[in-house]
C-alpha cells in the first residue's frame, strides 16, 4: 500500500530515532541499515529535512539526526504526505481518472469506508508510537 519511497523514509526515520544518541550518522550507513540504494537513500533524506523532521551536516563528522521535538509527534500520514504528496487516500482504489462520488466506480461505495479508517489509523499513528515511546 505505501510506497517503496515511503516505506524507505519511515525505515530511515526509525533507524535514526533508535540511534539519535549517535550523534550525526553518515548516509551510507542509514542506506545500509534499511537496505536502500545510496543515492535513493540521500534523495528521500533531503525532503525529511526540508520538512525539519531531519537535521543534516556536511564534512567528516557529517551526517543526518532527527529532530527529535518534532519527530514524536509526526504521525505515519504526515511522513507519506512529505514523501508522495496530498493524495493519499483520494484515488481511485481501481484507478480510473474520473472516479468520484458523483461518476463512481463498482467499488467506489465499498472503498469509502475502508480508505476512511486506513487515513484516520495513518495520520493517528506517530513515529514516538512505532518506537513504543507513546501510546
Amino acid at each position: 500500500m505505501l510506497s517503496k519511497t515511503c516505506q524507505y523514509a519511515i525505515k530511515s526515520l526509525i533507524y535514526l530515532t533508535e540511534n539519535n544518541d549517535e550523534g550525526n550518522i553518515p548516509l551510507g550507513a542509514i542506506a545500509k541499515a534499511i537496505k536502500s540504494p545510496q543515492a535513493f537513500t540521500s534523495k528521500i533524506l533531503q525532503h525529511l529535512v526540508d520538512a525539519n523532521l531531519l537535521y543534516s551536516s556536511k564534512g567528516g563528522h557529517g551526517g543526518f539526526k532527527v529532530n527529535i521535538d518534532k519527530i514524536e509527534q509526526t504521525t505515519i500520514g504526515d511522513i507519506i504526505s512529505i514523501i508522495d504528496g496530498d493524495e493519499l487516500g483520494k484515488a481511485c482504489l481501481l484507478g480510473l481518472p474520473k472516479c468520484s462520488n458523483l461518476n463512481p466506480c463498482a467499488l467506489h461505495h465499498k472503498y469509502i469506508e475502508i480508505r476512511h479508517k486506513i487515513n484516520h489509523t495513518l495520520f493517528c499513528t506517530t513515529i514516538g508510537e512505532l518506537m513504543g515511546k507513546e501510546k
